[in-house]
């Protein structure tokens, strides 16, 4: 059996993306065969047990400031604690800015390192305005860490050009992995009740989009779409699965748009469920109305000869990527 050791710092007790990643991956080496030692953050609620993984928790400080730095030397701290009293086949992290602990760990004690990486760090860092030695000391420690690396992993192919092209690196070393989710334990809902459960008139063209709603994905174009065919498309809605910071200022643009009446938020639906359509937890609330508190699922939305229709189980819509990439 071979053993990994796996590293990330997201919020597990929030329901978002990166957290259910984060449980997917260390489920998918459990479930390939391997047994994995996971450095994650402590969370407030305990996780389930799964079985060949085994949790090391790091105290995160509520994701403060502060807490980004003492997970830093608390998680270089425990790994270089792992890897003395064991053997690991690899390392596997998450990507963090400006974290050396992996790195050193795999270079002193001779482990193959793998970085799965959902965003391209510089560029969010400029496009943020965060000030220019801050950056180059990000590209600086990118490097350093891709150098060591024996393995990068992205889950978009203008990820992985950006990386060659800045990075110089040889593409032999960048692995392409397509973002996945486990199939539903039960079968997806027929078309007729999911629209029903959306409040969505039969007949009506509707276009999804499944993902963390970020403002690098183009939104206004798809609203200047809308109000350019909306008058030929009267019952288009258009349905929105994933939370995300830009979630407010999307809402706000849709109202300004006048098409309040015809956008369906849903919130974050872990994967799970996509197939019951089922909320679990409260939505954002505005002006606009996110459907009712009970379930959906995007299975046969668009209409019959839809070209979208013959997606892969069925996604109805578009299910968009961003021009980067969809942070996990």
């Amino acid at each position: 059996m071979m053993r990994v050791l796996y590293f990330s710092f997201v919020e597990l007790d929030v329901p978002q993306a990166p957290r259910t990643h984060t449980l997917g991956i260390v489920k998918g080496f459990a479930r390939h065969g391997c047994h994995v030692d996971a450095l994650v953050p402590k969370p407030l609620q305990p996780l389930p047990d799964i079985p060949n993984v085994r949790f090391f928790y790091l105290w995160p400080w509520q994701f403060s400031r502060i807490g980004e730095i003492w997970i830093r030397v608390l998680g270089g701290v425990f790994m270089f604690w792992l890897c003395a009293k064991h053997t690991y086949d690899f390392i596997y992290v998450r990507e963090l800015e400006i974290n050396p602990g992996p790195r050193w760990c795999a270079r002193l004690f001779k482990a193959p390192l793998y970085i799965e990486i959902n965003d391209l760090m510089v560029p969010f860092f400029l496009k943020s305005g965060a000030g220019a030695r801050w950056v180059a000391e990000v590209a600086r420690n990118q490097k350093r860490d891709f150098r060591q690396a024996a393995g990068l992993v992205v889950n978009s192919i203008v990820m992985r050009q950006w990386l060659l092209d800045h990075y110089h690196l040889s593409p032999e070393k960048l692995h392409f992995l397509i973002n996945g989710t486990e199939l539903p334990l039960k079968p997806p809902l027929g078309k007729e009740e999911a629209r029903r459960r959306l409040k969505i008139p039969h007949g009506s063209f509707c276009l999804g989009f499944l993902g963390n709603i970020y403002d690098r994905y183009d939104f206004d174009i798809l609203l200047r779409a809308v109000r350019l065919i909306g008058s030929r498309l009267p019952e288009f809605r258009l349905l929105f699965i994933g939370a995300g910071p830009s979630k407010p200022l999307l809402a706000k643009r849709i109202v300004e748009a006048g098409i309040q009446d015809k956008a369906i938020f849903t919130g974050h639906i872990d994967p799970g469920l996509l197939g019951e359509l089922e909320f679990r937890e409260p939505v954002f609330h505005t002006d606009l109305w996110f459907g009712n508190d009970q379930s959906r699922h995007l299975r046969g939305l668009s209409n019959p000869g839809d070209r979208h229709s013959e997606l892969p189980r069925r996604v109805s819509g578009c299910i968009t990527e961003g021009p980067v990439c969809d942070p996990a």
